[in-house]
């Protein structure tokens, strides 16, 4: 309806008259319908803009055809019409004025409302930038060196990271542990090949001293006959007859280490017999020697550990004899009446099996005082005991220590009263002979029970018997802090 309505009338435009025609019409009826379905608002307002220039456009075009229409070569006879025409025009305007007016105020209010229209546009679009603005921001600040998304991805790459030196720490953990494993195999494997040797050269030895006697309490002096002091003392102490002196063969004879007048006493002779068929002619008289209570000594040589073994077997069975229990001595073994043979119940000093293992089950312990002598370093430690499996695993978790497992020996000894009020005690020496029993020795004096000691010494020098002095009384200091 709007579209023939104004193909049909005009708009005053500064005391000019412009006729909407037909083309005039489409031209606003696209324009107003393309307002209405268009989105981009910039465009929009392009459009609107084209339309008002259209309009203006159509009006001057009218005007300039007008005025080629007075000055073509139709003549004045054109002219005449065309002015009857306008007049025509003019009168039917006059008549119709008043619906002009009414058309014209309807125009102006149109006009008013698109220009309305056209400012919100402008305030909406402003917005937008403002809006869009707004947003660019903060795409910068995401973006950006503080943003979220790279603080995610900084996130993230410290998370690969870390992921990477967990597997990375996983894997050297594994290979670590194979080493450790191979290591404690090896140091296993070790020890059994040392025992062993060990076993194997005890044996050789004994073999070696299986002719050989080592006779101590004889008086020494520094210019002395040693073959007459012998002579005297087989024929004098042991009561052997001219004939059995002269049966027996001897190969060499000496008296063991240095001559010196401050020694407390005398040195022992060591006798090699050509055979072990004349030493033990000596051997079978040696029992007259205690019935005599001589102050002379008479014994068949050993390797060091077998001697120390033996002492401890004939401590052990004297302790027994005290209890009325007979026992004999037979190559190395306590045999009772009834044929059991004595065994240590801690089983002796922990192997490497049991050391190597952790174990969470700890008791605290008292440390010494540390002594040094000579290079020689002694440090002492002591536990509470009840049992014997109380002392196999203190002396375990001891030696565990860094410091304790570097000693060159760790000698302890032990006393705990059982459930039926009997004391047991016991001592090692761990190749530094006579050391356990000195320990041992210590608890005894001080009547001293339910206590497990453990002396480390590292070795530098020789020092004598100073080691033996030292280890009792930095073991004796262990002691008495215990449960302070």
């Amino acid at each position: 309806m709007i579209l023939q309505h104004l193909s049909s009338k005009t708009i005053q435009r500064e005391g000019e008259s412009v006729e909407f025609g037909t083309k005039s019409a489409f031209v606003f009826g696209f324009s107003a319908i393309f307002l209405i379905h268009c989105k981009d608002r910039e465009y929009l307002f392009t459009v609107f803009v084209y339309y008002l220039y259209c309009l203006l456009a159509l009006g001057t075009m009218e005007n300039k055809k007008l005025g080629k229409v007075v000055g073509g070569k139709r003549g004045a006879d054109e002219m005449e019409i065309h002015v009857d025409q306008m007049q025509d025009r003019i009168k039917l305007n006059e008549s119709e004025d008043q619906f002009a007016y009414v058309e014209r105020y309807e125009m102006k209010e149109l006009l008013s409302g698109i220009m309305s229209i056209q400012q919100t546009l402008a305030n909406f679009m402003i917005r937008l930038d403002h809006q869009g603005n707004t947003l660019d921001s903060l795409k910068k600040d995401i973006h950006g060196q503080n943003g979220i998304e790279n603080r995610l991805q900084l996130v993230q790459e410290q998370a690969n990271d870390v992921t990477y030196d967990v597997t990375e720490l996983t894997e050297n953990q594994r290979k670590m542990q194979r080493e450790v494993d191979r290591m404690r195999d090896y140091i296993i494997r070790l020890e059994q090949k040392i025992h062993s040797q060990n076993e194997k050269i005890n044996e050789l030895s004994s073999k070696s001293m299986e002719s050989n006697v080592i006779i101590s309490g004889v008086q020494d002096s520094r210019d002395e006959n040693l073959a007459l002091v012998l002579t005297s003392v087989f024929k004098k102490e042991l009561e052997l007859t001219e004939t059995q002196m002269n049966e027996i063969r001897i190969s060499k004879f000496y008296r063991m280490g240095q001559f010196s007048e401050k020694q407390k006493s005398p040195r022992p002779i060591l006798v090699q017999f050509s055979d072990s068929t004349h030493k033990d002619a000596i051997m079978r008289a040696v029992y007259k020697l205690k019935e005599k209570k001589s102050p002379i000594r008479i014994s068949q040589q050993l390797p060091e550990a077998k001697r120390e073994h033996r002492i401890r077997l004939y401590e052990v069975q004297s302790a027994y004899a005290k209890k009325n229990i007979t026992s004999v001595i037979k190559r190395d073994r306590l045999i009772f009446s009834n044929g059991t043979a004595y065994r240590d119940k801690t089983g002796g000093r922990p192997q490497a099996a049991e050391i190597l293992v952790p174990d969470e089950d700890t008791k605290e312990f008292a440390c010494g005082d540390i002594v040094e002598d000579n290079g020689n370093r002694f440090e002492a430690r002591a536990v509470e005991i009840n049992t014997h499996r109380d002392v196999k695993k203190s002396v375990t978790n001891l030696l565990r220590l860094p410091n304790v497992s570097s000693a060159t020996h760790n000698v302890y000894a032990y006393r705990f009263v059982n459930q039926d009020g009997v004391v047991q005690e016991g001592s090692e020496d761990d190749d530094e002979y006579g050391a356990g029993r000195a320990l041992l020795r210590m608890l005894r004096d001080n009547n001293t029970t339910n206590a497990m000691v453990l002396v480390s010494r590292w070795y530098a020098s020789k020092i004598g018997s100073k080691r033996f002095v030292h280890y009792g009384n930095t073991g004796l200091s262990a002691v008495n802090r215990l449960g302070k």
